[in-house]
């Protein structure tokens, strides 16, 4: 299995919280939260170390590309020293690939008159010509779509020979609201950039269906994707699932609860991992029953999941998740947002108990938007935790 929780850690153990640029980190609470993440990196570091001998071997870290990148001295071993080291470097590597983004415009919003809240603009017709990618907008995945404008999906392939690994991107909205042209394009741009193709897919949305009618639908776009994807340069081996809000509970329950996919003839082992962007509605029955102070989530769940605890239970990623279904490792990212926090360290406690690979990371300086919004930022927390993950999962050549 992937050590995500290893992985990510290493590589932002001394990244400070982005600040004015030029700005050294400030003492105090920052200085904590890094301590407590060098303290927790240590702790998976000797959960690795399962001989107990100070230093991680190839039996412990079963992954050559990056036993090799981590191994400084070539002795065939990793120690603590020379883990801490690689993150420090890869860190700085990606800040450097971020500045070199940034000069040469790769990074800089395209700056409109009228920009479209839906993320295209007459005016990006004449840009396509230098894209990396072409689009493939309103594929049905579905073979009688009830909503042909819904039950569709674009795909951004790459305009090289290579075969791409796959990001779904879902995207949030409240499961009545929003469309897979939200950010799509600076999000394409990130993960080619990174290596990876992107897919983003509509699902319908309430009040025309309720639950389970969004995750029959996502269920249904994954299943199209790892059967098809290869026909647009897609590597159907290689897929990542990935959302934020609404759709971060879309992508968690695509790959817990294992019926969603079996009704597809596939299961969550077709998925090599998952991306949480500032997801709170992984326990429904706990925020339902919760008897103050989510007054306006509540009737926002009541509209899309209905007001029977046995579909609050049903629609939970965390009441479905569940050993031995081949469940993928999990990066849970989240605001400081109370709701979010609390709800996204406690999905992570639970895919580890079930024996799968959870990493949950704060991204305290960005709100509920900004987190999905600012993908392929410089400097970018998020940014940058899902770089080292798509690259411990599909390592560059």
């Amino acid at each position: 299995m992937i050590q995500l929780p290893l992985l990510l850690t290493l590589a932002l153990l001394t990244q400070p919280t982005p600040g004015t640029p030029g700005t050294p980190g400030t003492p105090g609470a920052q200085g904590q939260q890094g301590e407590r993440a060098r303290q927790r990196a240590m702790e998976r570091f000797d959960r690795m170390d399962t001989n107990e001998d100070g230093v991680l071997t190839k039996d412990e870290l079963p992954r050559p590309q990056l036993m090799k990148a981590m191994d400084d001295n070539g002795d065939g071993k990793v120690t603590r020293a020379e883990a801490i080291a690689w993150g420090q470097a890869n860190l700085q590597q990606g800040r450097q690939r971020g500045q070199r983004n940034n000069r040469n415009g790769r990074n800089t919003p395209e700056r409109r008159a009228a920009p479209d809240p839906m993320g295209d603009t007459p005016t990006a017709k004449p840009e396509a010509k230098t894209q990396p990618f072409t689009v493939h907008r309103d594929v049905p995945y579905v073979t009688k779509p009830a909503n042909r404008q819904r039950q569709c999906l674009d795909i951004y392939q790459s305009t090289t020979d290579a075969v791409r690994p796959v990001v779904i991107h879902i995207h949030g909205g409240a499961w009545a609201a929003g469309d897979k042209k939200n950010n799509a394009q600076a999000k394409a741009k990130a993960l080619d950039a990174m290596g990876w193709m992107l897919v983003t897919p509509n699902y319908r949305l309430s009040p025309e269906v309720k639950h389970p009618g969004h995750i029959k639908d996502i269920a249904a776009a994954v299943a199209w994707v790892h059967d098809h994807i290869a026909d647009y340069g897609g590597d159907p081996a290689r897929i990542v699932v990935m959302g934020h809000s609404a759709g971060a509970h879309l992508a968690a329950l695509v790959a817990t609860d294992h019926e969603r996919l079996a009704v597809h003839g596939k299961s969550p082992e077709i998925l090599d991992g998952v991306i949480l962007l500032d997801g709170a509605a992984y326990d429904l029955p706990t925020t339902m029953d919760s008897p103050e102070g989510y007054e306006r989530m509540k009737r926002m769940h009541r509209r899309w999941v209905g007001t029977k605890r046995g579909d609050w239970i049903d629609a939970s990623p965390m009441l479905q998740a569940t050993a031995d279904v081949g469940t993928p490792p999990f990066l849970i990212l989240h605001t400081a947002r109370a709701e979010a926090a609390a709800i996204s360290t406690r999905l992570g406690e639970t895919l580890q108990r079930i024996g799968s690979d959870a990493v949950v990371l704060e991204c305290s300086d960005d709100d509920h938007g900004s987190i999905n919004t600012k993908i392929g930022q410089p400097d970018h927390r998020p940014t940058e935790a899902i770089r080292i993950v798509l690259e411990s999962l599909h390592p560059r050549k």
